[in-house]
């Protein structure tokens, strides 16, 4: 039963630690709308491309490609991992540049 536990737990310590205990929500958010947003439109595409081609060999040619792009953008596009600091802005950043120099 602990197993069990830790694996359901596991995905948003893991969120918590790399954005930081005030972000977690935020990109726990960002990341199921992102999973749902994918889940409404890979039927659409896939019964397009069924439709259209008569067999689902396209649909899988397209996962792949989908599945290559999401992996290529793990290993090579990610940045350095650390915690965001999400008071900070663009426009705070400017002002505290200014009053630096």
């Amino acid at each position: 039963m602990a197993w069990a536990q830790r694996a359901d737990i596991g995905p948003f310590d893991r969120d918590r630690a790399f954005a930081g205990p005030d972000a977690t929500g935020r990109w726990v958010g960002v990341q199921n709308a992102c999973g749902n947003v994918a889940g409404m439109i890979a039927p659409v595409v896939t019964g397009l491309l069924v439709d259209r081609t008569g067999g689902f060999d396209a649909a899988f040619v397209v996962a792949a490609i989908v599945s290559g792009i999401g992996f290529a953008g793990w290993v090579w596009v990610r940045p350095r991992i650390v915690p965001i600091d999400w008071a900070r802005t663009p426009q705070t950043e400017m002002t505290d540049r200014r009053v630096k120099t």
